[in-house]
């Protein structure tokens, strides 16, 4: 299998297991089921923001955007 096939292969699951964890992490906001403080949110949004930049900064290496 070369690249191109893996990518086809495992990009689309792992963006899908990223973005269904994502939207599990927002459910944390529900006032109604849990209690959370200002500052733990804000905790999960700078962990979060941490990762995207991580992962825009390994797809800069491999140039795909020039």
């Amino acid at each position: 299998m070369n690249n191109r096939e893996r990518f086809e292969k495992n990009g689309n699951t792992k963006l899908t297991n990223a973005t269904v964890a994502i939207r599990r992490l927002a459910q944390l906001g529900n006032k109604k089921s849990y209690e959370a403080t200002p500052q733990e949110l804000k905790f999960i949004i700078k962990e979060l923001r941490k990762e995207v930049a991580l992962v825009e900064a390994e797809f800069n290496k491999g140039d795909y955007f020039k």
